[in-house]
């Protein structure tokens, strides 16, 4: 190990150096990544510099094959290194490995003991890929040796700044650490000594007042937002960049959630021209003129223009894997429309708030599950409903409850609970990144339905037309990943394929699928959709099927928790009153007699989502366990009217027992030889020894 840190090994080692600065500056061809290197000398001989540096090297066959230029900062306790460089014809040889797992922890130990200095993290940058045009070796490779030694991802949008005046700052760096033990539990890190090491690295280069630079100010935001419990931030894997096939110019994805009326609600007298029609042709002839609801789309509000601000990185677990991802994108523009649907009888509202694409922008494949996300499979354990944000031009970048909350005014703070959602796409209005695909639409819905309909050799000829054609194949995994709402569908194969993408219905230019949560529904050139962007922003005639589920789900929801807190108030209180049981009982009543809608549709279509829906959420047997329950509460119920029956009884007779014991005052008054005094004592006492005997005895039986 050559380990150069102050004058004296400077002057000792001039020669390594001169021959390691040829190999520096071959490893880190753009300038405005490189320093020069009389900076970095005079940093390493001057032991007052601000922050101190050394370099650390190891010969090979007589000769530099690799080095390690490092900065370390007393403040924040933080090792940073800065180049790490190895010989072109040495690469590929464990040099680096040497250097990072074997030289680096001894340089750092001499520096600790020498300087009185308190390691508490080694940082590093290494270039983005997909953001690197000038680099002497591939990126993603340089990025996969990293990661094989432990390097994890600093998880905030880095910016360096420039490294002189005729220097421009770099925004094509990750921001990465490596563990300063091997047998340490390398997932999180201190955010006060990330902040801490970027005003001393940014002051270090000249910029007197980090707290008034931008990016400087933007990137400690990051980190507050990433902070966890006890200042930690949260590591995450080295990602890769996500990649997208398809450019989606006509979507929707409508969440759907309900919420309780605190009042009694108003009373809308008008009806919604948007909605009216549609709910009359789909609702069957005896619910039309009871309707049990009535949807409305907000005029008032309108369709907003938002921003959907996507996290910059996320990660997924898949097959006992963890996967970390790079956006494409973090901003696209988008339309928000709100729709209320009002229950008559049930106290409540459900909402459906559609997102749909912009005229000016589009989705792609991998946006759309991450919207999807909020109501979809949660088996690759992604937390998008925390990481998405949305803001308009007077609404500042907000979670979705928050927005939704700034939006409608609302002051109650009940957490959103997101029951379902519905994605409609016009694949009309899809194209594909590579300009030289070519796909056939109505092949793709012919193939699924002939294939579901078990039509003559269609299922040979979906599974040859599956594997022979790459681009057939990777839209059938990615409508799979809409329809489970997973990012890595590309590792699903054919059968996995047809046991997902089981159509409800399904022509030559329509397709609906419904899975757990999730509604889809895929149409070519569709007029009735289009013609609901401008205000609904869905097909109602999804939107109302999935909304009869969402209102389900939440009736049962309420049904649970007031079972749930009624059994746990037994075991708590060891009893719970009659009236306490009434009143619970009349309100599950209420919200499933009157809140959970039947099947209420006329067309078959309907009919199907309701029941397949119903069927698929386990909304059956949730109802069934839950009605279980109520007939246990029922059992408690009828045993407490019993027992505020036996009770009513032996009270009548304990009163009973006391009047008639008065009827011995005169055989008392005989034995107390007149004396009125004992001889009403005497009564009295024998009386309340009758009735406590009587009481004692009838509890002992009503026990048993």
């Amino acid at each position: 190990m050559i380990f150069i840190s102050d004058s004296q090994s400077c002057q000792q080692n001039a020669s390594s150096m001169a021959e390691f600065l040829p190999i520096y500056e071959e490893a880190f061809p753009d300038e405005d990544e490189r320093e020069e290197w009389k900076d970095i000398q005079e940093r390493c001989f001057n032991e007052f510099s601000e922050p101190r540096t050394f370099i650390l090297m190891t010969r090979e066959a007589e000769e530099i094959s690799g080095g390690i230029i490092a900065d370390y900062y007393p403040k924040s306790g933080v090792f940073h290194l800065i180049y790490i460089a190895i010989k072109k014809n040495k690469r590929g040889k464990g040099i680096a490995r040497k250097l990072i797992k074997s030289l680096l922890p001894e340089a750092i130990s001499q520096i600790q003991l020498s300087a009185d200095f308190i390691a508490k993290a080694i940082i590093f940058e290494s270039n983005i890929p997909w953001k690197t045009g000038i680099d002497s070796i591939d990126p993603k490779s340089r990025l996969q040796i990293f990661d094989k030694l432990g390097a994890r991802l600093i998880p905030i949008t880095y910016v360096q700044p420039a490294l002189s005046s005729n220097r421009n700052k770099v925004e094509n760096l990750f921001l990465l650490c490596f563990p300063l033990t091997e047998n340490s539990s390398f997932t999180e890190i201190n955010a006060a000594v990330i902040n801490d090491f970027l005003k001393e690295f940014y002051h270090g280069l000249g910029i007197k007042d980090p707290e008034k630079n931008t990016d400087f100010n933007r990137m400690i935001n990051e980190l507050n937002a990433l902070k966890v419990k006890n200042d930690m931030i949260k590591l995450d894997s080295i990602p890769e960049l996500e990649s997208n096939l398809l450019t989606i110019k006509k979507a929707s994805i409508c969440i759907q959630f309900s919420t309780e009326f605190k009042d009694k609600p108003i009373e809308k007298e008008e009806k919604c021209p948007y909605f009216y029609s549609y709910e009359t042709d789909l609702l069957s002839s005896h619910f039309q003129n009871r309707r049990p609801f009535s949807t409305y789309f907000n005029s008032e509000i309108g369709i907003v223009p938002i921003t959907i601000h996507f996290p910059n990185f996320y990660n997924y677990l898949s097959e006992g894997t963890r996967f970390s991802k790079a956006s494409v994108r973090s901003e696209v523009k988008a339309n928000l429309h709100i729709n209320q649907t009002i229950s008559t009888s049930g106290n409540t509202n459900t909402w459906s708030i559609v997102l749909s694409t912009s005229t000016s922008d589009y989705f792609n494949e991998n946006e759309i599950i991450k919207l999807l996300n909020f109501f979809g499979s949660k088996q690759e354990d992604v937390s998008m409903i925390e990481e998405i944000e949305f803001s308009t031009e007077s609404i500042p970048k907000s979670k979705f409850q928050d927005f939704i909350s700034t939006l409608m005014n609302w002051t109650d703070t009940t957490p959103i609970s997101i029951q379902t959602g519905v994605i409609q796409l016009d694949t009309d209005h899809i194209s594909f990144n590579n300009p030289h695909s070519q796909f056939n639409w109505s092949d793709f819905y012919l193939h699924l339905k002939n294939f579901n309909e078990g039509i003559g050799n269609a299922a040979q000829d979906y599974e040859r037309n599956y594997y022979s054609n790459e681009i057939f194949k990777v839209v059938n995994n990615i409508f799979c990943g809409f329809a489970l709402g997973i990012f890595d569908f590309d590792r699903m194969d054919f059968d996995e394929v047809t046991d997902t993408l089981i159509p409800r219905k399904s022509t030559e230019n329509y397709l609906i699928l419904l899975n757990r949560g999730i509604l889809i529904c895929a149409c070519h050139d569709d007029e009735m959709y289009e013609a609901t962007l401008s205000s609904i922003g869905i097909s109602p005639y999804l939107l109302i099927p999935n909304m009869i589920l969402a209102n389900n789900v939440h009736q049962l929801d309420k049904v649970d928790a007031e079972v749930s807190q009624l059994f746990l108030n037994i075991e708590t209180k060891e009893k719970v009153s009659l009236n306490q049981l009434r009143a619970s009982r009349s309100k599950i009543d209420n919200w499933l007699n009157n809140g959970y809608f039947p099947s209420i549709f006329q067309y078959p279509s309907e009919k199907d989502l309701y029941s397949f829906g119903t069927n698929h959420r386990g909304l059956e047997e949730y109802k069934i366990n839950l009605e279980l329950s109520i007939k246990t509460l029922d059992d408690l119920k009828d045993e407490l009217i019993s027992n505020r029956q036996e009770n009513s009884d032996l009270m009548m007779t304990i009163i009973l027992t006391l009047l008639s014991g008065v009827q011995f005052q005169g055989i008392f008054e005989s034995i107390a030889n007149g004396n009125i005094i004992k001889s009403w004592l005497y009564t009295v006492l024998f009386s309340i020894c009758l009735a406590g005997a009587i009481y004692y005895f009838t509890k002992m039986k009503m026990k048993k």
